[in-house]
């Protein structure tokens, strides 16, 4: 079996290396075998494990860049993959400028492009990320990913690194009840899978200020536990 994983910076594991850019190789390596994804394919004794998560993501293009990948294998490589999704803030979104994909996050603008890029940027974020919109977008985006999965007989599973009081308006359950809930672990605020290793942490004596590094990354307890999480949950939901 191969596993894939896609997602934001806290799926790419950023902050458990310098994040000094361009990354060497020496770096890239250590951050993808301590990030979640690695330590999973590590206890699963995977043959291949590829990480294509993104800092900066969107859900966007989480879902866009799964489906790409996922359409270069053949039928017998997709027959043994097993995909897993960090979905990432709700109110993150892409647009596509000057031949190039780009992620456009909240409260953060990238004056370093252009100013061309920056009207577009703040036009984005004045009219296009309102709660209610963003939340039907996203369970959308869970429903198709799931769909396309599905379709290719693809194991899969997905989690969400929302903050802990994020929660669900229930304008959208029509959409919710969509969702295999077998396959999303912890997709609100009631078991949040930051509130799921907090909690583990707690119950082993764990500092709980060591789960996070300064930019509120895991850190490699942090990892460790959401790899140990994830482990426990594919074995009780027979998705391995």
């Amino acid at each position: 079996m191969k596993l894939l994983v896609n997602g934001c910076s806290v799926t790419r594991g950023d902050e458990l290396t310098s994040d000094v850019l361009p990354e060497s190789i020496e770096d890239k390596i250590y951050r993808e075998k301590h990030v979640w994804g690695g330590q999973l394919a590590q206890k699963l004794n995977l043959s291949e494990y590829n990480n294509i998560a993104e800092r900066g993501s969107s859900n966007k293009r989480i879902l866009r860049t799964t489906i790409e990948y996922i359409a270069t294998l053949s039928e017998v490589e997709r027959s043994d993959l097993l995909v897993i999704i960090g979905w990432s803030q709700i109110s993150r979104t892409e647009i596509y400028f000057q031949k190039k994909w780009r992620q456009v996050l909240p409260n953060f603008l990238t004056y370093f492009i252009n100013h061309e890029f920056h009207a577009i940027e703040d036009f984005c974020q004045r009219y296009m990320m309102d709660d209610l919109p963003c939340h039907e977008l996203f369970f959308t985006y869970v429903v198709s990913l799931q769909s396309f999965l599905k379709s290719n007989n693809i194991n899969y599973f997905f989690l969400s690194f929302f903050p802990i009081d994020w929660t669900i308006s229930t304008d959208f359950d029509h959409i919710i009840n969509g969702i295999d809930h077998n396959t999303f672990l912890y997709h609100n605020s009631k078991r949040n899978i930051r509130k799921v290793i907090h909690t583990e942490a707690k119950q082993r004596g764990y500092d709980t200020e060591l789960l996070v590094k300064p930019k509120q990354h895991p850190s490699e307890l942090g990892h460790s536990l959401i790899a140990e999480v994830l482990y426990n949950e594919l074995q009780i939901r027979n998705i391995i």
